[in-house]
């Protein structure tokens, strides 16, 4: 999966939504820092290129996992805010500034 992820997220056609969407899958499936790093630079990317809820949200869950608190913070708070703008559900990244605060 990695090596196809890598792959295809180096292409010049691959959309801001893709990135974040294999970074979140990243969040959610991989413990490995070197690969944490890798899908916090895919939702870095996702991010340079359409700054949205989603996927500042997931760089905040990303750094929060990495154990980088000041930009989990940092992502997590303009999370919020982008979210509250675009009418998103934001619960779950109150709970992670919760978490971050807590760290």
């Amino acid at each position: 999966y990695v090596k196809s992820v890598k792959a295809y997220t180096s292409s010049a056609d691959v959309s801001f939504a893709e990135l974040n969407s294999f970074a979140w899958n990243y969040y959610l499936h991989v413990d490995d820092k070197k690969l944490l790093k890798e899908g916090l630079d895919m939702a870095l990317r996702s991010v340079e290129m359409d700054r949205v809820y989603a996927n500042v949200d997931t760089a905040a869950c990303l750094y929060f996992k990495l154990g980088d608190k000041k930009n989990a913070k940092k992502y997590a708070a303009e999370a919020i805010k982008l979210g509250e703008e675009e009418g998103a559900d934001i619960s779950e990244t109150i709970n992670l500034m919760k978490k971050i605060k807590a760290l």
